[in-house]
């Protein structure tokens, strides 16, 4: 999506730092796509990137005006789109910010639009399923995981991530924590999936995992409290919120 050599690298180092998901390596991510952007003006998938690094910002918390950032992200977004409309990851990023806004039927208008340009494009599919379970219907969320990974095999831990928050709210615990399992084989570091696992553990009645679970986030996450990861995470079906919460309030979160 860029003739420029050099400004396609730097896109790819962002692409990379982004990957982590730790605020050094998104603000390293931040300067990768912004270089990118300064080499070639109109590489509308850098602008995207550069979006997704703002929207990861709010959605971690890492900075203190949270709203600014989400702001900033829709507006690179934005401009991404007007650059190159015909981008499916461009509307996949829209998608992502507009879920972070809560906006979910705003979002899932923009994964459709990206599977419009590319019928095959897994993370499409992926995203509209995990925001189908944060509006409260994860039955949904099933098909579009399972169309996902058909499409995508060597998929990553966020597909199984999506998969075991959609079972855990479906009252199927076990297949809950086969996919939940299956994401810290991935990524034994994400903290959503030893957030669902220790749920899932205390719905399964097995305390001894939900407590091991619970220090496992602590270690993770020092400061972490689920008042203040709640105001950041987008699921809106307010039944789903108190279930998870009540059962990691048992955890002792």
């Amino acid at each position: 999506y860029t003739r420029n050599l050099a400004a396609y690298e730097n896109f790819l180092s962002g692409q990379a730092e982004l990957l982590h998901r730790e605020k050094s390596a998104n603000d390293k991510a931040r300067e990768w796509y912004r270089q990118a952007i300064e080499i070639d003006p109109g590489f509308a998938r850098a602008y995207a990137g550069l979006a997704l690094s703002y929207a990861a910002d709010f959605r971690n918390q890492w900075v203190d005006d949270g709203a600014l950032v989400l702001k900033k992200a829709r507006e690179i977004a934005e401009t991404a789109q007007q650059i190159d409309p015909a981008i499916p990851e461009v509307y996949w990023v829209l998608g992502y910010v507009d879920t972070q806004y809560k906006e979910h039927d705003r979002a899932l208008d923009a994964l459709s639009r990206a599977i419009e340009h590319d019928q095959s494009y897994a993370d499409a599919y992926a995203l509209m399923g995990g925001i189908n379970t944060y509006k409260g219907e994860p039955r949904k969320t099933l098909q579009l995981l399972r169309e996902a990974i058909q499409l995508r095999p060597d998929a990553g831990f966020l597909y199984y991530l999506l998969l075991g928050r959609a079972y855990f709210f479906l009252g199927d615990y076990e297949q809950a924590l086969i996919n939940l399992e299956e994401t810290i084989e991935r990524n034994p570091e994400s903290l959503e999936a030893h957030i669902y696992i220790a749920a899932t553990a205390v719905s399964s009645g097995d305390l001894d995992t939900a407590v091991w679970e619970v220090d496992e986030i602590k270690v993770l996450e020092p400061d972490f409290t689920l008042s203040k990861w709640l105001k950041t995470y987008p699921m809106t079906d307010p039944g789903q919120i108190k279930n998870l919460s009540e059962k990691l309030h048992i955890a002792g979160l």
